[in-house]
């Protein structure tokens, strides 16, 4: 998703606007994957596996990377009331094609990513003021946020309990707090991006990050327990991705905060992640469709665990010279246009 207002910016802003776009041309690159891996993983995959360790890795940074990034681009942004309510209402109406897109994985009135963004649309003239602060009071946001993981109730660790919706109350239950991507805790994601926006020198954060996700390795190699893994029924591994366990909060934001380190200080620029970054969005719903499509031709071929992760793989590298293709003979055609012209 590129949320952000483009002001003609000066040599130094377009660099750091061409990263930003490769960064998020990643984070979509991680989504795709982690979204074809779960369509089609082999039946006898395990999580010490090398898709399955790929799949953990990748999707740990994809959403994190995405949702931070986001944050990053409203907090740069210079957007009044009316275009956050109109770009908030499309991205909640968005969610609904998009859940039928996606229909092998969610179900249609399932809050999801867009849900999310639309509710940080909506909040952000509150926890934009973040980025004007000082560090020492940026962190100890960022801190608090964690606690609601220990504190309130996520509601259930298995993947089902975390789509499914029976009522009106579990639909605004799942959108705020037990869901997929709750706004508590990933808000924790959007003011990291706000606070990476604020400030070029990040390595007090990175250490402090680094301080904290370190625990979690220590408990995970003590007590015999796994590390991570996305869901957790029996309620053993330390890190789970749903629900964002505190252990998650600080382990992916320590990922995201190197990876916009590497990104920013880097002179070399990758001219076809950044087209992929600008469409971010487009992308992020077309990729969806084949998926569905295609969802049980995994089982139907008998794919074998190579194979699958050759398929993974192209159908990832793929949107990259798609991406090209849009932003250079259908830019018109994309999402983030129809967007921009409807919040004029």
């Amino acid at each position: 998703m590129n949320p952000i207002e483009v002001i003609k910016p000066d040599n130094s802003d377009n660099k750091r606007l061409e990263f930003v776009d490769e960064l998020r041309g990643l984070a979509i690159l991680f989504m795709v994957f982690v979204h074809a891996a779960a369509t089609w993983q082999p039946s006898n995959i395990s999580q010490t596996s090398l898709l399955g360790i790929s799949v953990g890795a990748i999707g740990g940074l994809a959403a994190p990377l995405f949702v931070t990034l986001f944050g990053w681009g409203i907090s740069n942004s210079s957007l009044n009331m009316k275009k956050i309510l109109i770009r908030a209402s499309i991205l909640f109406c968005l969610q609904f094609p998009l859940n039928i897109f996606a229909s092998h994985l969610f179900p249609i009135i399932t809050p999801g990513i867009l849900s999310l963004f639309a509710l940080l649309y909506l909040t952000s003239p509150l926890w934009v003021k973040v980025k004007n602060m000082d560090i020492v009071l940026q962190i100890c946001i960022l801190i608090s946020i964690s606690l609601i993981c220990i504190i309130m109730p996520q509601g259930g660790t298995e993947w089902d309990s975390r789509i499914e919706i029976t009522s009106i109350l579990g639909y605004f239950s799942h959108l705020t707090l037990t869901g997929l991507y709750p706004l508590f805790p990933w808000i924790f994601f959007a003011i990291l991006g706000s606070v990476l926006h604020a400030s070029w020198d990040n390595n007090k954060l990175t250490i402090l990050l680094f301080v904290l996700s370190l625990p979690a390795l220590f408990i995970s190699i003590l007590q015999d327990r796994v590390w991570a893994v996305a869901t957790d029924s029996s309620g053993e591994a330390v890190m789970t991705f749903f629900p964002a366990n505190h252990w998650f909060l600080f382990n992916a934001g320590l990922g995201v905060t190197l990876l916009w380190i590497m990104a920013s200080k880097s002179r070399q620029r990758m001219s076809l992640l950044a087209s992929l970054g600008q469409i971010s969005l487009t992308v992020y719903l077309l990729h969806f469709i084949p998926l569905n499509y295609a969802s049980e031709l995994d089982n139907q071929m008998e794919w074998s665990m190579l194979t699958s992760i050759v398929i993974i793989t192209i159908f990832t590298l793929i949107w990259l010279p798609i991406s090209l293709l849009f932003t250079r003979a259908m830019s018109k055609y994309t999402i983030e246009s129809g967007i921009k012209k409807l919040s004029r």
